[in-house]
């Protein structure tokens, strides 16, 4: 399979997980740093279409929810994690920090196309990367006010 091919198949899986009614499932995530657990058991479900609060006793047990639910947490992770019934590879997952860089006097398109352009892999061509900014707008619904 070429490298073309093998990115659009790509492109079809990602956006078929992302054109359902996507619901992200963990079951009995843990996660563990030099043997002492931070997380054990944690059982979530995330609606479609909804925003969830994550409360917890300290800021920094809700980010490592995050950071485990999406496979960048270091140290040693357990339990499953779903979108839509199928299980997620980290590669397939994100999440925007609360620390993240937004740029208040930039549209929506431009601050896409920004973290586009730093985060999309290398071997994407500009086009490929502006076409998963309109894609990832169109999925928001944000088209007419993406513009500014």
């Amino acid at each position: 399979m070429s490298f073309d091919e093998a990115h659009e198949e790509e492109k079809k899986e990602r956006t078929l997980v992302l054109a359902e009614e996507t619901w992200l499932h963990a079951r009995q995530v843990g996660h563990a740093v030099n043997g002492k657990a931070l997380l054990k058991g944690i059982d979530a479900e995330f609606a479609p279409k909804t925003m969830t609060a994550i409360l917890s006793p300290s800021a920094a047990a809700g980010k490592t929810l995050l950071k485990t639910l999406s496979g960048r947490a270091p140290g040693e992770t357990r339990g499953e994690v779903f979108a839509s019934g199928r299980r997620l590879r980290k590669s397939k997952t994100s999440y925007v920090p609360e620390d993240d860089v937004h740029y208040e006097r930039l549209t929506v398109k431009q601050m896409l196309s920004y973290s586009a352009l730093l985060r999309c892999p290398k071997a994407w061509t500009h086009d490929d990367k502006m076409d998963k900014v309109d894609e990832i707008i169109q999925l928001l619904g944000v088209g007419r006010v993406a513009e500014g």
